[in-house]
């Protein structure tokens, strides 16, 4: 079917981050960006703190390209090429994100607390555009290749756990406004929908090439 939800997700994904970026261009600050900061940092307590501190972390360029290794060195092992390729281009996708921040030039908020503000602009959230991209991916890989019902959704339901922790704990932490974390799962979101889609394209169109030679 032409129009299928395949096709059309990653246009209107791509549509509503060019919004995004456009807006975030505009407006230094969205309403409700400061109202919701400030309500997450009401829950303050010294657990959240290291829980929230922990889980920044795992988008701290050491441990990201850590956790990138770990992933390629497994579906390599289990010979997914295919898969592993496509993990490698999803994941350099995240370098644009960091180039728009210069583009867009969107300060961080003045609330930083146990980290330092960082030195670069604030839109898109970098921790949450790669946390989407390797989550987000990781999903989709487990919703595809994992065969038992509860371990799939156990896995899918860790994996977005942990993708929404990681852009809770920017605005947490203060170093990010909530739409510079939205903006980094919007493009997250739309890098995979369009990595996804041109995957199954090569995929269907590799396949129709096997079965035509079949057929001579």
């Amino acid at each position: 079917m032409l129009f299928s939800c395949r096709n059309v997700l990653p246009c209107v994904l791509v549509t509503i981050t060019l919004a995004a970026i456009i807006l975030a261009w505009v407006y230094p600050v969205w309403p409700g960006d400061e109202e919701i900061l400030l309500a997450i940092r009401e829950w303050r307590n010294p657990f959240l703190d290291g829980v929230f501190r922990a889980l920044s972390y795992l988008g701290w360029y050491p441990v990201a390209t850590t956790l990138c290794l770990v992933a390629l060195l497994a579906l390599l092992a289990l010979r997914r090429w295919r898969d592993g390729l496509l993990l490698a281009l999803v994941v350099l996708s995240a370098a644009p994100a960091y180039g728009l921040k210069g583009l867009i030039g969107r300060a961080r908020p003045d609330y930083a607390i146990m980290v330092p503000t960082p030195d670069s602009f604030g839109f898109p959230s970098g921790h949450a555009a790669f946390a989407m991209l390797l989550g987000g991916f990781l999903i989709c890989m487990a919703w595809q290749h994992v065969g038992i019902p509860w371990l799939r959704w156990g896995i899918a339901a860790g994996l977005a756990l942990l993708v929404l922790g990681v852009g809770t704990s920017r605005i947490y932490l203060g170093v990010h406004w909530p739409s510079d974390v939205a903006g980094g799962y919007l493009y997250g979101a739309a890098v995979l929908a369009v990595a996804f889609r041109f995957n199954d394209a090569v995929r269907n169109r590799i396949g129709r090439m096997l079965r035509e030679d079949n057929t001579l």
